[in-house]
């Protein structure tokens, strides 16, 4: 992503940024050896600096899946862990959440109602503090262009349309059958637009 001569004097320039590769084997019985020598090499990374120790620093989760990434051993450092789904129907991570949620600093997810959900289930202190998963930069301009040809005709061909967006994930999990079907009822002026990956069962 581009980031604009402001934010990266403001916010980039004086980073660090290390990035730790996870080796995917492919084969999915081999995941874990990837788990393992991933967990092996953030851990060395951590021991090896001062991160979660000083009082101006700390090691952010960012997503369930990070957290799976880095095990318990975690909690030697102060860590925020942000958590985006309930996992309620994906039961390992809604019991392994539970451990970064009760040992961390500060506890992040992206709206009200999962805040207040997360706080039930894992009987915390306080709600999650919300950070809203959407752009916090963005130049406030209409009519912005559309760098993919084929998506900027598709967009052309709307333009009289009135656009009901969804963006997210599409799965089994998250069919949004009945929500189409309730907007082709309301006839040829709306269009339903759908942004996000499409996740096969």
């Amino acid at each position: 992503t581009d980031i604009d001569g402001f934010n990266y004097d403001r916010y980039i320039k004086k980073i660090s940024i290390k990035i730790i590769k996870f080796n995917d084997y492919g084969f999915r019985p081999f995941k874990i050896f990837s788990l393992i020598s991933f967990r092996r090499e953030i851990h060395k990374y951590l021991e090896s600096s001062d991160l979660g120790f000083r009082d101006d620093s700390f090691v952010w989760l960012a997503s369930a899946e990070a957290s799976l990434g880095v095990g318990h051993k975690i909690s030697k450092y102060k860590f925020v862990f942000q958590c985006h789904e309930l996992y309620d129907k994906v039961i390992q991570y809604k019991i392994q959440n539970k451990f970064y949620f009760q040992n961390s600093i500060l506890n992040v997810c992206p709206e009200s109602n999962r805040a207040a959900i997360f706080r039930y289930w894992y009987n915390l202190t306080q709600n999650p503090f919300v950070l809203v998963n959407a752009p916090y930069f963005h130049p406030k301009e209409k009519c912005l262009k559309i760098d993919n040809p084929q998506n900027e005709i598709e967009i052309y061909n709307l333009k009289n349309k009135k656009i009901i967006l969804y963006m997210g994930q599409v799965s089994v999990e998250r069919d949004i059958t009945p929500f189409a079907k309730a907007i082709d009822e309301l006839g040829d002026n709306f269009h339903l637009l759908v942004m996000g990956a499409y996740i096969p069962e």
